[in-house]
């Protein structure tokens, strides 16, 4: 009977054949190499298995599973089933670890009696490669909202004996690392142990943090089934929802200019004057709201000439 690796590293993907060979090949180069490395194929129409089996030729530690394409929570609850490992990390099919990212988590995990480690997250620019690192400390349940303030997304090494109780919610399309890591935190009473000197490069588009209006109303359900955890709900303080939802309005607004969704721009600001009307950024946004719906250069056109007119 073998024995069961250190760490299992997760990695979900589709249709990302070439970047995969990237991700498979900066593994391969990680200082500290007790782990498996499981592949979840989430349906990829190009040639992913061609790629992946490649690899396992020469090395042993590469799993590879595949499913009928059923998003990426699915699949990485296919991976952690399959998973032996003490811990598992997860490593998604277009980002990447520094060198050492598993040899300082091994190290961490030998001084720190803790089952949930989260590491530094980086953005990097896919246009740029321009870096960000996000700031990362460690802090316990008590200050969970601490988990989005932070970022903690895939940059996490959690104790496999804890997801087996708790998974990915396949329902949520955004915030699905935030909504599990919660409630594991809060469920467990976990100290979160942070561990700066292993980055998790993540590939981002520029601006940082512009999103789609459909991505935004992702991010909004996620938040409604977090406050409907009991555990959560009490953990994190009600301003911090209310602010966090606040800013969901706002950007959902801004989104949809972007988007030219005119008419549901006009609503979007509407929605967030009523909800929020001592913001304020609200009369400039309702202003521009109405100016672009049908007839709105118009009607702005006029305001401009009465405001000559009157001088």
């Amino acid at each position: 009977m073998s024995k069961s690796p250190f760490f299992s590293i997760i990695t979900p993907t589709y249709n990302r054949a070439g970047q995969l060979a990237v991700v498979i090949q900066s593994l391969q180069l990680q200082e500290f190499s007790d782990f498996e490395h499981i592949i979840v194929d989430d349906g990829s129409e190009d040639n992913t298995n061609d790629i992946v089996k490649s690899f396992m030729e020469t090395d042993s530690r590469i799993i590879y599973l595949y499913q009928e394409n059923q998003g990426r929570s699915t699949a990485r609850n296919l991976g952690i089933h399959h998973a032996k490992g003490v811990f598992i990390c997860f490593l998604d099919s277009d980002d990447a670890w520094n060198k050492e990212y598993l040899s300082n988590l091994k190290k961490a995990v030998a001084f720190h009696d803790s089952s949930f480690f989260a590491t530094r997250m980086v953005w990097v620019s896919c246009h740029s490669g321009k870096k960000t690192p996000r700031p990362i400390e460690s802090f316990n349940f008590k200050k969970l909202q601490w988990v989005i303030e932070q970022e903690v997304g895939m940059n996490v090494c959690v104790r496999s004996n804890l997801f087996s109780k708790n998974l990915f919610n396949a329902s949520l399309s955004m915030n699905e690392d935030y909504e599990l890591w919660t409630r594991i935190i809060c469920q467990n009473s976990l100290e979160v142990v942070a561990v700066p000197n292993s980055e998790y490069y993540a590939t981002t588009e520029e601006p940082f943090g512009r999103l789609e209006s459909n991505s935004i109303d992702g991010m909004i359900h996620a938040q409604r089934i977090m406050q409907q955890n009991p555990c959560v709900q009490s953990a994190i303080p009600t301003d911090f929802w209310i602010n966090r939802a606040k800013g969901f309005r706002l950007n959902k607004a801004r989104a949809l200019k972007l988007e030219q969704k005119h008419w549901s721009y006009f609503f979007s600001s509407t929605l967030f004057a009523l909800k929020h009307p001592q913001e304020k950024v609200v009369p400039s946004l309702l202003l521009d709201a109405v100016y672009g719906l049908p007839g709105g250069k118009l009607l702005r056109w006029a305001v401009k000439t009465a405001k000559r007119t009157s001088r």
